[in-house]
């Protein structure tokens, strides 16, 4: 189909009646593996043939979402002719693309609207990565089928109105290896599906290299017809304000323009190719991150910030020295020394495998890699140092292995002797507690454990409620001397996943996290090592229902480290998420954290089977270095 451009004697802005005219052409892509049963309607801009009849190489690319009223209502293929015409921006191809409907068994309407679920919501507002990866891993393919399209984001270009707004700029967050350059419209960052979340998750998230331009609407949902707002969080320019104040405060590449209007995709429009101008300004130098400019200067606050933890903007390392295969877990010793357990044994981990600008013990340098266990662990502590604790819930029982310390266990510790105690313990996690004990996590069968009810749990003094899985499988914290296999004490406990263990910097406090819920529990370790005053502590963030815990740390100053779906969330003593560290992939989870290395000031983490590390300035927590650096905050 010819993009026909507008009548000469009443053209909107932004539209040369004698720009060359680029082409649009409609296509159906079939149902996908994220969203099963629904095809998604689009339509394929390619700009006019060059003036040179030469054929293009890679195009930059413009994806705009709600695709059908993106070109009918704001004529961006006519603008978009203009602006390559005038030599604004870049030749390049566009996608317009429609939300997926699900069709019902009786098919469409006789105007050709569809019966069934229609899915705009539900793929724009969510907040987590899974519209942003079926752009990128089913859409882009199809087009890039017909058209050669660059594979560098740099040269990608993402576009969205009102829900369509939110989600053009969730695909840059979650995938900014596809898409760096954003223009929400009058963006719906509102209580929808959390979208009123995500301007504080950019706050306290490092800088990713994207380039960012709002358009709004001044009085969006507040027109003398609704001069309420709606029950979205009332609002709507007011979160673009919030949203574009937290991009700032994170030193993004953003500006707002507000228009005198409402929720107005047509006068959105009338903005767009200023914008568009603004966004490949000085293309093609590539978009990069940077720290906050305000970043020391007075008033900065450096409490909780993620920029005074972190070194490096995104500085992650895989460790080098270990053997193909996937890692599934992380151990910390007192030492610093971490542990990874691998397809074909368990490794150490020292400072100084990840190369150089790492300052490193010469005897760490040479234990990078070395295998100190033939067998691979489905769960694995360090039990002090030259100890490590290992367990197979399937198999039970834990099997102790002393390694010894210094370089000779470092080069000879794989020919160690394990012993095993407590056969009848089903394991799933261990955490050191010094003294000779390690809390343990045991699966039990749920009819062993009396459960403990809600009302009983909030009495001071009472144990936590346990058995929410009545009839299938519990767990119970146990306290276990490694000396005398005795079990000192028990727990029965509520998480609906117990999942991993952290003891905080002064041995005191205990973290049970769960794998399947936000909220994080924590307990108080009395003089005898054993836990009492159980609390849903840790409040994590989420993307959707992507939730929980797989694995914690401390820090020395009593900052929790949790891996999760969204990445390492750090949370402050007092129990509210303060800092996000994406991994090397940013839309994929973490599933293992801990610190170490000579001074503990390196964050080891797992992600998808890989050991990655970072320097940060502060230091991971040790029970036999106990040190508190600073009273919590309010």
């Amino acid at each position: 189909m010819t993009n026909n451009p507008a009548d000469a004697s009443d053209l909107p802005s932004g539209i040369d009646p004698n720009a060359p005219v680029g082409t649009v052409e409609e296509r159906t892509l079939a149902p996908g593996k994220y969203f099963p049963g629904v095809p998604h309607e689009y339509a394929i801009y390619r700009p006019a043939p060059r003036a040179d009849g030469q054929a293009d190489g890679p195009l930059p690319l413009l994806i705009a979402l709600d695709g059908t009223s993106i070109r009918n209502k704001e004529l961006v293929p006519q603008r978009l002719d203009a602006l390559i015409a005038a030599g604004d921006v870049p030749r390049m191809a566009a996608v317009f693309i429609d939300p997926g409907v699900l069709p019902t068994l009786s098919g469409k309407h006789t105007d050709g609207t569809y019966l069934g679920r229609y899915d705009r919501s539900y793929e724009y507002d969510s907040l987590s990565p899974r519209y942003a990866n079926f752009l990128a891993e089913e859409l882009l393919p199809a087009v890039h089928a017909e058209i050669p399209l660059s594979n560098d984001p740099n040269d990608r270009a993402i576009m969205g109105s009102s829900t369509g707004g939110i989600a053009c700029f969730l695909a840059a967050w979650h995938r900014p290896d596809q898409f760096r350059r954003v223009i929400p419209q009058v963006p719906t960052f509102v209580a929808m599906r959390g979208g009123d979340t995500l301007a504080e998750l950019v706050r306290k998230t490092e800088a990713r290299p994207l380039r960012v331009r709002i358009l709004a609407g001044d009085g969006d949902h507040l027109s003398a017809a609704q001069p309420w707002g709606t029950f979205y969080a009332g609002s709507w320019p007011n979160a673009a304000q919030t949203m574009y104040e937290a991009l700032k405060f994170s030193g993004y590449d953003a500006e707002l323009d507000f228009f005198e209007g409402d929720h107005s995709t047509v006068l959105a429009g009338e903005l767009w190719p200023d914008a568009m101008r603004w966004l490949w300004r000085d293309y093609p130098a590539p978009l990069e991150s940077h720290e906050p400019p305000a970043r020391g200067q007075a008033g900065w606050d450096t409490r909780g910030s993620v920029w005074e933890t972190i070194t490096g903007i995104r500085d992650w390392q895989p460790v080098t020295g270990l053997p193909a295969g996937r890692a599934t877990g992380l151990a910390q010793a007192s030492d610093g020394s971490v542990y990874a357990s691998l397809d074909d044994g368990v490794y150490r981990v020292a400072l100084g495998s990840t190369g150089a600008g790492n300052a490193a013990s010469a005897e760490a340098a040479e234990a990078a890699g070395t295998r100190v266990l033939p067998e691979p662990a489905a769960v694995l502590a360090a039990a002090g140092a030259g100890r490590l604790v290992t367990a197979d819930p399937a198999r039970g029982g834990l099997t102790v292995w002393d390694l010894g310390t210094g370089p000779a266990a470092d080069s000879g510790a794989e020919g160690a002797a394990g012993r095993t105690i407590l056969p009848d313990l089903h394991v799933r996690a261990a955490c050191w507690l010094g003294g000779g004990d390690l809390a343990v996590i045991d699966e039990v069968a749920a009819d062993a454990v009396r459960p403990i009810t809600s009302t009983e749990a909030m009495t001071p003094g009472s144990a936590a409620p346990g058995a929410r899985r009545a009839g299938s499988v519990t767990a119970v914290l146990r306290v276990v001397n490694l000396d005398t296999g005795a079990v000192r004490g028990e727990v029965a406990l509520p998480q609906k996943e117990a999942s991993a263990l952290a003891l905080g910097a002064d041995g005191s406090m205990l973290i049970i996290a769960d794998a399947e819920d936000r909220n994080q529990w924590i307990y108080q370790l009395d003089e005898a090592r054993l836990p009492q005053f159980g609390a849903p502590f840790f409040r994590l963030e989420t993307y959707d229902d992507w939730g929980g815990s797989a694995s914690a740390t401390f820090d020395t100053a009593e900052w929790a480290y949790f891996a999760t779906p969204a990445g390492v969330q750090v949370c402050e003593p007092i129990g509210r998420v303060a800092i996000f560290l994406a991994g090397p992939v940013v839309h994929h989870g973490v599933d293992a954290v801990a610190f170490g290395g000579a001074d503990r000031r390196d964050l080891f983490i797992v992600q998808d089977g890989t050991v990655y590390s970072r320097r940060l300035t502060t230091q991971g927590a040790s029970v036999d270095d106990p040190s508190i650096l600073e009273p919590p905050g309010l």
